[in-house]
């Protein structure tokens, strides 16, 4: 978020340098083209960790919601002998049945 108001910043700075004229910074240690190659590089460094950040954070909100979203429930009609279970003694072995299909268990902390 910050990081998207910094680029703002920048935008405007870079657009009131180039807006200026070279008289403007006379005496000042910077020069006009310096200052707006100053803020296109600043600007485009902001720009790139805002997109950066949004990504990631769509992304992170993505998958949460897909973890946090239940699984639909097992087919009624779906017979054990079909691939479906219904209790846990319809798998083989230490599988358990998890919403109609036989699974490995899992370790829950």
């Amino acid at each position: 978020m910050i990081d998207s108001i910094i680029t703002g910043f920048q935008v405007a700075r870079t657009g009131m340098a180039v807006a200026a004229d070279e008289s403007d910074y006379a005496g000042t240690p910077l020069s006009r083209g310096a200052d707006i190659a100053f803020g296109l590089a600043f600007t485009g460094l902001f720009l790139g960790s805002a997109i950066y950040g949004f990504s990631n954070t769509s992304e992170c909100a993505d998958l949460k919601r897909r973890i946090e979203e239940p699984p639909p429930p097992p087919d009624p009609s779906a017979a054990p002998g079909a691939g479906g279970c219904r209790t846990d003694l319809d798998c083989k072995g230490d599988r358990v049945c998890h919403y109609g299909r036989c699974s490995p268990p899992t370790v829950r902390e």
